[in-house]
């Protein structure tokens, strides 16, 4: 699963774990881009100028500033470094992308949340009083009306052992990974339904590596 190892919230970064032990014994310890990382990408990017166009170049230049910049002032917030691919086409392996801390989440919201002293990221579906079915090729509907779901490459209903329809309980979100074939999430009974008093916050921007940079949705 995309897990996150159990650090303190305070430390800078939080670490998804991989989807399996293999992945797990040969995952490197988290960290955010090093220093070396951005010396090397600006590196790239000069080496590059001598071939590309000077705007473009600049561009390039500004962005891994802005990154480096949203890195420094993102002492205060949750990052995540993501491994594994259950939220994949939205969140890819070594992602890194930082959360606001918030319980107040809608559908759609990709949101951090703890199971088991473990962190998950996946994608809010259902609010409190929704009621889900997600029928047998993986199509979602929320309160009889199937779900557009842009962010997803193929349907399907994955490892579920949930009845069908659900209704969301009280103070509880329903969430799903974006890569429904693998992804585990509340379709089973070991995460379930997602209490408030188990979100970290929602994850609002992506800044690294630099051809990822931008809004998570």
């Amino acid at each position: 699963m995309d897990n996150i190892n159990n650090a303190d919230l305070s430390e800078l970064t939080e670490q998804i774990e991989p989807e399996n032990q293999e992945d797990q014994n040969n995952q490197p310890e988290q960290s955010l881009p090093t220093s070396e990382q951005i010396e090397k990408e600006l590196s790239r990017i000069s080496q590059n100028s001598k071939k590309s166009n000077p705007i473009k170049t600049l561009i390039q230049v500004l962005i891994v500033s802005a990154a480096v910049v949203v890195l420094i002032t993102s002492l205060l917030t949750p990052v995540i470094k993501v491994s594994g691919n259950a939220m994949q086409p939205t969140l890819n392996n070594d992602d890194v992308s930082i959360a606001i801390k918030t319980t107040k989440l809608e559908k759609g919201d990709v949101c951090c949340f703890y199971n088991n002293n473990n962190l998950f990221v996946r994608r809010v579906i259902g609010t409190p009083g929704d009621v889900i079915e997600i029928s047998e090729d993986g199509t979602v509907l929320v309160n009889s009306e199937t779900l557009n779901e842009a962010y997803i490459t193929e349907k399907a209903l994955g490892d579920c052992d949930m009845t069908f329809p659900f209704t969301v309980p009280e103070n509880n979100y329903f969430v799903l990974g974006d890569n429904r074939p693998v992804s585990k999430d509340s379709r089973i009974n070991e995460i379930g339904c997602v209490s408030f008093d188990r979100i970290v916050g929602k994850l609002i921007v992506t800044v690294w590596p630099v051809y990822a940079i931008g809004i998570v949705d």
